[in-house]
């Protein structure tokens, strides 16, 4: 007979729930967090398992990936969808939980995580820990200003390793000072020399990496932020259609609608920060730091156009900065679509430069539509440069899936989808 099993995971336990066709409770037991032994309690008990579900958590992967090996169907499901069905048990615990979770696999109301592959795993840890220790640095950096800025001494601007000559400098002169800024230039040089040998183990995964290296032929693209984007894809394949990607990464508009109510806001934020961040930075590279001039950066250059030249009476600054996200994701996607077209990817004629294409694809320069943000009239751009942010990411998928099967794109050219109404001629 069919069994449904639901396991609720903590760090040294993981209560089990198994239950039959019908949602009724064949068995319950607790077990050590570890694989083999969640193993050995399914197939003993639930030899004719059906699904196996589990929360995302910090351990999920490694059981899922685990469990996998082992031939069992395990399912890891949105936690947050699993936590609105499980709020309506009236007890919480997590036996209580585990059934909870198995009924889901029973009726089949979930929504299945896509777990990374360990490597794209590994690869992230590494650029976190690189992340973390920059950070680290640059907090080091600032305490030291501040302790010799309360005195009058400033340092400037310090390039290389002249930050920390600077410093001694001014501090020398005056022991108690010397003492407190002396053990932060040891912990900053100790800080550095740790981030110089992780930069080395990221240029070494970027040169043995073909598609890594492919990615670094765009304009304003290293080596950390094309690895950030392999790691936090990993599969494009797992995307139905291109233009999800742009929701993944978070650079989508949410939107409100309830009866007469109907408000877009800003780009949503989910997925990783990481990625947006990097790509943020690509963009202002590419725009304003890269000296020879290509036409991806004349297609920049074009999407900043649209602030000017439409109709915009309020709130300019949120429409600079969803526009700055636009301008990210859609750069580094035309990037990866110029230097890396897949099979089956809409081609780029060389004779057509991008900014022709991309103002002819969003209608950016021709239109600007009116919303209701907050109960209030709002005029502006972001919606066509949003359009563009997911016309780029669409593209930066499919530039992606070169390496994966038969991946494709199945958008690319048309202005984003906001309802017909909101759009208005000069």
């Amino acid at each position: 007979m069919e069994r449904y099993v639901g396991l609720d995971v903590s760090l040294k336990l993981t209560s089990i729930c198994i239950v039959d066709r019908t949602g009724k409770v064949e068995r319950e037991g607790v077990v050590t967090s570890d694989p083999e032994a969640i193993a050995t309690f399914i197939k003993l008990h639930a030899p004719q398992v059906v699904r196996i579900g589990l929360e995302t958590g910090a351990t999920s992967t490694w059981l899922w990936t685990e469990l996998n090996k082992l031939g069992l169907p395990v399912i890891c499901i949105d936690a947050r969808h699993a936590k609105a069905v499980l709020k309506m048990q009236i007890n919480k615990s997590d036996r209580n939980d585990a059934a909870g979770i198995a009924r889901i696999m029973q009726c089949g109301w979930y929504k299945e995580v896509c777990v990374k592959d360990l490597d794209s795993h590994a690869t992230k840890a590494l650029l976190v820990s690189r992340a973390l220790l920059v950070k680290i640095k640059r907090d080091i950096e600032n305490q030291i200003r501040g302790l010799l800025k309360n005195l009058g001494r400033v340092i400037g601007r310090a390039k290389m390793n002249m930050f920390a000559v600077r410093a001694a400098q001014l501090a020398e002169d005056r022991s108690e000072l010397f003492a407190a800024v002396d053990p932060l230039l040891k912990a900053r040089e100790a800080v550095e020399q740790q981030i110089v040998d992780l930069d080395r183990k990221v240029l070494r995964l970027a040169r043995n990496n073909a598609q890594v290296r492919r990615f670094m032929t765009a304009p304003g693209i290293g080596p950390v932020t094309a690895l950030c984007f392999l790691a936090t894809i990993d599969d494009p394949a797992r995307f139905k259609r291109s233009r999800s990607v742009g929701a993944y990464t978070g650079l989508t508009t949410r939107r409100y609608a309830s009866g007469e109510i109907d408000w877009t806001g800003r780009i949503s934020k989910c997925g990783d920060k990481m990625l947006r961040s990097y790509l943020y930075e690509a963009a202002n590279v590419l725009l304003t730091r890269v000296a020879t001039w290509s036409a991806l950066k004349a297609w920049g250059t074009q999407l900043d156009l649209p602030l000017e030249m439409l109709q915009i009476r309020e709130d300019t600054t949120m429409n600079q900065q969803t526009m700055k996200y636009a301008i990210a994701v859609a750069l580094f996607g035309a990037a990866t679509l110029a230097s890396v077209l897949p099979s089956g990817a809409a081609p780029i004629s060389p004779s057509t430069t991008l900014p022709t294409q991309a103002a002819s694809s969003s209608a950016v320069t021709e239109v600007y539509y009116r919303r209701h943000y907050r109960g209030r009239g709002y005029y502006g751009a972001p919606g066509a440069a949003i359009g563009l942010g997911i016309l780029g990411a669409a593209a930066g998928a499919a530039a992606y899936g070169a390496y994966g099967p038969g991946y494709a794109p199945d958008y690319y050219g048309g202005p984003y989808p906001y309802r017909r109404q909101y759009y208005a001629p000069y």
